[in-house]
């Protein structure tokens, strides 16, 4: 089965502002709030959606560590992380990670498999894509 992981980075004042700009129901109601509208991503899950506030240096090592080693248990999405991932999150205090699959009940987020995350980024988009990383697994 083929997945993807898009690792997107930004600058919140606080975990709850964070939360607030990804949750919720953007204009046409798809989950997801402003994050939904601003990235241009249509028919995104919020579901395999997650949303990490790293205030510290100390914060962002455990969340790269997180994504190493627990995240997802199949060794192939570890292995394909970019070497320099916590040099590129260090500018930022806020990770989303969108999940996708192509999975045989039906895939989830499929426009994450395509390496088309959006077309119609807002010019008010406050994150940037810090990397895409696509992986096979043994479907389920």
């Amino acid at each position: 089965m083929r997945n993807a992981v898009a690792i997107w980075a930004g600058n919140f004042n606080t975990e709850e502002e964070l939360m607030s700009y990804t949750e919720g129901s953007s204009g046409d109601g798809v989950t997801g709030g402003n994050f939904i509208d601003e990235a241009g991503i249509e028919g995104l899950d919020q579901d395999f959606m997650e949303r990490h506030f790293a205030g510290s240096g100390e914060e962002r090592r455990s969340l790269v560590t997180y994504l190493r080693h627990e995240y997802i248990e199949d060794s192939a999405f570890a292995e394909q992380l970019p070497a320099d991932l916590e040099a590129r999150l260090a500018p930022y205090n806020s990770v989303v990670l969108v999940y996708g699959n192509d999975s045989p009940y039906g895939p989830v987020n499929e426009m994450l498999l395509d390496n088309v995350v959006s077309n119609n980024i807002a010019a008010s988009f406050p994150m940037i894509l810090i990397a895409r990383v696509e992986y096979e697994s043994l479907g389920r």
